[in-house]
């Protein structure tokens, strides 16, 4: 399914197929937007080894990765160098099984990486003695919005229609008067959950980024 037909869906939905819409265009594409979103928070549907959001550098003397913020999870992590894979400990595990490691200023090639030191980054350990890659393998979010009809849902298309769900639940959760129907609303959430799950929240997906890496796997 292409988002055209996602938004003459919602139009036929709605019963606003002839303009002037009570929801303009700009409005349903947003709602695509955020309902994908939403799709990917709740059930993690983009699995991805291979764009540029699952590389980062390494720099030589610098145990500090930046990875992008549109990364939910890790699911596995190795040097670009070397196809073992690093292995995953936490900052508690580290302060236990290597006192003062922090401190520690001596180079070797890293064999572990500590996602929860500092948000939107990895720390590796040791110190890194070359320049190098991260290679990963994440559960990320959609890597570009959804602005037009030329943009492309990045889920498989089988959980594309699900996505009115949401839209719907957005357009009748909008403050006006000749729009807002709590409960169509109500009914549209709960489909939409369904489907795809319970919202996350934040707390709890910031802990499973830290500790779990195979958070969404059956």
């Amino acid at each position: 399914m292409i988002v055209e037909e996602l938004v003459a869906l919602y139009r036929n939905r709605t019963q606003d197929s002839k303009a002037p819409f009570l929801w303009s265009d700009d409005e349903v594409l947003e709602y695509i937007d955020d309902a994908q979103n939403e799709a990917c928070r709740r059930a993690h549907l983009l699995i991805d080894s291979r764009s540029d959001i699952c590389v980062a550098t390494i720099t030589l003397g610098d145990p500090v990765v930046e990875i992008d913020p549109r990364i939910i999870h890790i699911r596995r992590a190795r040097r670009g160098s070397d196809s073992m894979p690093l292995v995953r400990r936490s900052v508690r595990d580290m302060d236990q099984m290597c006192p003062g490691w922090e401190g520690q200023t001596s180079r070797s090639t890293p064999s572990v990486f500590i996602p929860d030191w500092e948000v939107g980054v990895l720390r590796v350990y040791p110190v890194p003695v070359i320049a190098d890659e991260v290679l990963m393998t994440v559960v990320r979010m959609p890597l570009k919005a959804i602005t037009d009809n030329d943009s492309k849902l990045e889920i498989q298309p089988q959980y594309h229609r699900g996505l009115l769900d949401w839209m719907l639940y957005r357009g009748y959760s909008k403050a006006d008067p000749e729009t807002r129907d709590e409960t169509k609303a109500k009914a549209s959430e709960k489909n939409f959950i369904a489907a795809f799950g319970e919202r996350i929240n934040a707390a709890d997906e910031h802990w499973a980024f830290e500790n779990y890496q195979d958070v969404g796997e059956v």
